[in-house]
């Protein structure tokens, strides 16, 4: 399967329980890449930070599974 960016329109051509996607504004676009950059980076790091702490690794990989659902849920707000 073909890769591309989850902001692309090529994203409504998907079938499956994707069929109701709608095409994005630009400005939601730009938002959700804007989430997705920003949650990008502060999972690295949580990343760096976690190989320097090793002892409070439960911790970092606790708050990386929350970063990523908090990227999920804005970019489902900005989508729906």
């Amino acid at each position: 399967m073909p890769k591309f960016k989850s902001t692309d329109d090529k994203r409504v051509e998907q079938n499956g329980t994707r069929s109701k996607y709608r095409t994005l504004t630009d400005a939601e676009k730009q938002a959700i890449d804007w989430v997705k950059t920003q949650g990008d980076e502060f999972i690295d790091y949580l990343d760096v930070m976690a190989r320097a702490n090793p002892s409070a690794g439960r911790e970092f990989a606790l708050a990386k599974t929350h970063a990523e659902d908090a990227v999920m849920r804005a970019v489902r707000g900005i989508t729906q």
